[in-house]
């Protein structure tokens, strides 16, 4: 089963395991989920004060929200309405119990029993192009007259459709709306495509990107391009759509494409760039990324073969196979986090980093001249484990090399970084100066703001690898030639290793 069929597999198991975990505890079930006490001197209580949703493209559903209203008492209490303030005016949809509608009268809780209001939206588009709040609320009135209102608050952002942007002439696309492709955007040889900031591209489920010209990407650090999948809304309760992984296809490079990359955030997808075989020499540019974040990936993050390649002050982080798989080419990594600790269901597939300097070609692996790893000023980190053997040497970690024949001297040229890794100075090919490598007793949650987890341990698929001051590799060069970080904050001397520079709580 792939990826992505065991990602929506293990959602739709999610509320039955739940039930069956309730079905075989023992004792009341009510003393497992208590009613919470009414307030205020309502005569009910809710699950909560306000429906929160997200940024929802315009005239797209969005997922559904539930509203629970409790009966916490021993008698019957009795509602004389549940409405929709707004009508169906706002975009906004209602359910009561099974029930649809925008006003439900009369309505009865039986004694610790409770109702189900849900609630989605399909908001029609606005006047202006810009992230616009559309409010509306929920009126509850009891018998008394007294009403409550709970409201309900999405962001709408007007989206431009387009089932396939096929680029045949050079083209600078800088919209003002966010595009929503449903199919493909493809780029032709020798044609260039340009996307500035602030433009926001959406991918359907069923999108890719297919360059067989140039690809280019400029934008700051603070405005970056974002590609990424259409749905922002709630997948499960507290995880929104844009923490899931393998919602749409991703970037493939043809055989003669390039792509220079500034400033683009990428995620969600099932690859990240995949390149299709080529004849690249190693002096010629084929891939520069710079100030990039590639991030929850079901599948390859980049995936090259021959050519230079360039990643500077970027992050590759979370993806089910390697976030780096590079083979044949010469590549040159600095100031760039590799960090995988991949969350979603799925068996990982390989290290973050695996350099291989050949290509396999017709089964015959051959070693290809001019192929090189330039690693420096980087963290390779992750989940993969360094256990250790009865002479203390580590084994396994994130960092998989293998030089075939020919192998010249410094082929692979590992400085001043942090890895996870075993230690590839004693390999022919291979210098290594000024590591530091991973203490396998270190907790991984004490070198990162966030590792998914929230602060009640609960998994919200929240990564955040800055480094928190305690990380080893905070502060540890004092190479510092003006540059800026991931986030664009200028780096400290001494700078500290990775794609962000360590910034103490003010």
């Amino acid at each position: 089963m792939n990826a992505r069929k065991t990602l929506y597999t293990l959602a739709g198991l999610l509320p039955l395991v739940y039930v069956l975990g309730a079905l075989s505890a023992c004792g009341d079930q009510r003393d497992l989920f208590p009613i919470p006490q009414a307030r205020d001197g309502y005569s009910y209580s809710l699950s909560a004060d306000t429906i929160q949703m997200d940024t929802l493209p315009s005239l797209h559903l969005s997922s559904t929200y539930n509203l629970r209203i409790y009966n916490p008492s021993k008698q019957t209490i009795r509602l004389k309405r549940i409405a929709l303030r707004g009508g169906q005016e706002r975009g906004y949809q209602m359910n009561v119990d099974g029930r649809a509608g925008t006003s439900f009268g009369n309505l009865e809780i039986a004694p610790r029993d409770s109702v189900f209001v849900f609630v989605r939206a399909l908001l029609p588009e606005g006047s202006s192009d810009l992230p616009t709040e559309v409010k509306d609320s929920i009126i509850i009135e009891e018998q008394t007259g007294r009403e409550r209102y709970i409201p309900i608050i999405a962001v709408r952002l007007n989206v431009e459709r387009l089932q396939v942007l096929h680029i045949t002439a050079d083209t600078e696309l800088a919209s003002p709306r966010a595009l929503l492709i449903e199919d493909s955007i493809v780029v032709e040889p020798g044609v260039r495509l340009l996307i500035k900031s602030p433009a926001r591209v959406l991918m359907s489920s069923d999108a890719y990107m297919r360059i067989n010209g140039r690809l280019e990407v400029k934008a700051s650090a603070d405005q970056p391009v974002r590609i990424g999948s259409l749905r922002w809304d709630q997948f499960l309760p507290r995880i929104p759509y844009t923490r899931v992984a393998g919602q749409w296809g991703g970037i493939i490079l043809g055989s003669s494409a390039t792509a220079d990359l500034e400033g683009l955030h990428l995620t969600n997808s099932k690859w990240g760039i995949y390149m299709q075989e080529r004849e690249s020499a190693n002096d010629e540019t084929v891939l520069r990324l710079d100030h990039c974040r590639l991030h929850n990936i079901s599948g390859v993050g980049i995936s090259a073969n021959r050519g230079l390649h360039k990643i500077h002050d970027s992050e590759i982080s979370n993806t089910l196979a390697s976030c780096l798989s590079l083979s044949g080419g010469r590549y040159e990594i600095e100031r760039s986090s590799i960090i995988n600790y991949y969350p979603w269901p799925g068996i990982r597939a390989g290290a973050a980093i695996v350099y291989r300097n050949a290509v396999d070609r017709d089964r015959i692996v051959k070693g290809i001249s001019g192929s090189a790893l330039y690693l420096r000023h980087c963290v390779v980190d992750g989940s993969m484990r360094l256990a250790k053997k009865a002479d203390k040497s580590a084994t396994g970690g994130e960092l998989d090399i293998s030089l075939v024949a020919p192998v010249k001297q410094e082929q692979v040229i590992l400085r001043e970084s942090y890895l996870r890794s075993i230690d590839y100075s004693s390999r022919e090919g291979c210098r290594v100066e000024q590591i530091i490598y991973t203490d396998p007793k270190m907790q991984p949650d004490s070198l990162y703001m966030s590792l998914g987890v929230d602060a009640q341990k609960r998994r919200d698929y929240f990564f955040d690898f800055r480094p928190r001051s305690r990380a080893p590799f905070v502060h540890q060069s004092q190479d510092n030639q003006g540059y800026t970080d991931l986030d664009g904050r200028p780096r400290s001397t001494p700078m500290t290793y990775g794609a962000y520079e360590y910034q103490p709580k003010s």
